[in-house]
């Protein structure tokens, strides 16, 4: 007989598996046998599970001010779920969370994200790959990542207002450590910015 646990991460998987997450990632993250995922996966959805390599990062799915501005958003809505639930890691990754902060972000901006892209987005900033700050102009946070072999133009600066912060730190340039974004906000989300509204012209 399943136990109430078992029944929760077979149903979270289930909804993870809906919306095309990697198998192997479901599994990591709800224990879920990877047979009876693949099962699932033929019979909830129509087209096969993905066999490519899986991204390292979520840098990977950066590739304009539109995507890191959506990120951002997400990111502020899953830290904001974990803290009304009295959870002291903001970022750690819990599927269930994960869902309920993908489907808030989707009603509130009204755009797709996808939901291996969440994913490494929580994992990343929770690990500490990338790192969430505040823009010292508008106040929303995002995700900045400055190395040349890891981060991007979009990275480097806000996506809302493409203000750069202020470099404070010899071996992370461009980082001012008092900013690193302890309580995480995004105006930008509340004023109903989203993907189309976002510039999407390099600078």
């Amino acid at each position: 007989m399943l136990r109430a646990e078992n029944i929760e991460d077979l149903e979270n998987a289930c909804e993870l598996v809906k919306k095309g997450m990697r198998l192997t990632v479901v599994q990591k993250i709800t224990g879920v046998n990877i047979k009876l995922l693949r099962k699932l996966w033929h019979e909830l959805r129509s087209d096969a599970p993905s066999r490519g390599l899986i991204k390292h990062s979520v840098l990977g799915a950066i590739s304009s001010y539109a995507d890191a501005s959506n990120i951002a958003g997400f990111l502020a809505i899953y830290k904001n779920i974990t803290k009304k639930r009295g959870l002291s890691n903001y970022f750690e990754v819990d599927s269930k969370i994960l869902l309920d902060a993908l489907r808030d972000f989707e009603l509130i901006c009204k755009t797709h994200l996808d939901i291996n892209t969440a994913y490494f987005a929580v994992r990343d900033v929770g690990a500490g790959v990338v790192t969430m700050i505040n823009c010292q102009c508008c106040r929303a946070a995002y995700v900045y990542k400055y190395e040349h072999r890891m981060g991007n133009e979009y990275t480097k600066k806000c996506p809302f207002c493409k203000t750069m912060p202020v470099i404070k730190n010899v071996n992370v340039p461009n980082i001012n450590r008092q900013n690193i974004a302890p309580n995480i906000s995004y105006p930008a989300l509340r004023s109903g910015v989203c993907k189309s509204q976002v510039d999407q012209r390099k600078p």
